[in-house]
This record gives C-alpha cells, structure tokens and sequence, in this order.
C-alpha cells in the first residue's frame, strides 16, 4: 500500500519565503515612514493650532488697543503682552524693559512657554527648555535669536530630540514681528 505524503516540498517553501521577503522589503518602508509622517502630522497640527491663537490673540488687541502700540496686560488673556503690532511676546514684559521694541520676546526661555501658556487651551504641552518637562510635554519652548530676540522655537521632543541640546529635528517656530508659524523637519 502506498503511503501518501501530506505537506509541502522544500522548493515550495523556498518561494513562499522568496515571495514573503520581497513583500518585506517592499512594504517595511512604507510602514516605518508612517511613524515619521504621524510626528509631522502632530507637529503640523499643533504648529496651526498656535497661529489660530496667535491669530485670536492679535484680533483681540485690535479691538482693546485699537491697532495703536504695545500692550500691557491683553485683558482678554490676563497677563498676556503684545509688541507694537499686537502679537504676544510673553507676560509681564514691564518688568523686564522696553517691550514696545520691534518683535521683542523677553525673560528668556520662559517668554516662549509663557506665551504658549497665556493662548493655547491645551496647557502642559509644552515646558520651558533646559527644564524638567511635564508627562504629557510634547514641545521644548526656546527663545531664538539676538536682541530684540523675536522668535519662539518649540521643538517636538518625540522625534530625534537631543536633551543635551535641548534642539530637535521636528518642530515650529513662532515670529513675533509678524505672527507667522512656520513648520521645519530636519530629519
């Protein structure tokens, strides 16, 4: 009596694995891309998020200050301050100098996470750079730049961030001579 022989030979074995490794190859970028792109995506959305609030912030002064001078105190934001163009620069910005000076961000480091604070709703999210971040922090807030120092870097601290540096490759940054947000991805 003949026995049969239930399985597969070694050839078909071979080119199941043959075919499943070049699946592989051809898929794995496509899924370890999605985790990049999910990172820009939460960086993009948070980065217009800011510049909505900017936006609001910067209405709100031309309706109090009437679209005349720097601002002390935007009563709608507490003890949040505006430059001459009515764009947030920090709070208590009196302590610190001469606040009417174009686009000036004061206090250091503290400034930019103060300004996060005073217009996003979702406050936590960010924590002032060199310090000791949150459990839910998602950005590094930093001062850029010489005086009058004008701009905020907010580096996204889930992707390729250096705490030695306290600098990432993913990010926005604010300017506050003009309001602008603008994105950058240096991975």
């Amino acid at each position: 009596m003949k026995m049969k022989h239930k399985g597969f030979t070694l050839i078909e074995l071979v080119v199941v694995i043959v075919i499943l490794a070049v699946l592989a190859v051809i898929a794995l970028p496509k899924f370890l891309s999605l985790s990049d792109d999910a990172d820009k995506a939460v960086v993009e959305g948070y980065a217009g998020a800011f510049e909505s609030a900017v936006s609001i912030a910067h209405k709100a002064w031309l309706l109090e200050a009437k679209g005349s001078g720097a601002m002390n105190d935007l009563s709608a934001y507490g003890k949040l301050d505006t430059n001459e163009l009515g764009y947030p620069i920090g709070i208590d910005k009196s302590e610190i100098g001469d606040r009417t000076q174009f686009g000036s961000i004061g206090k250091k480091d503290k400034a930019c996470f103060e300004i996060w604070d005073s217009i996003m709703v979702e406050q936590g999210m960010v924590y002032e750079s060199g310090k000791t971040p949150t459990a839910n922090a998602l950005f590094s807030a930093r001062r850029l730049g010489s005086q009058p120092y004008s701009e905020c870097r907010y580096d996204y601290i889930k992707s390729n961030f250096n705490e030695n540096t306290n600098v990432g490759a993913l990010g926005f940054i604010y300017d506050s001579r003009n309001g602008q947000v603008s994105v950058f991805d240096n991975r």
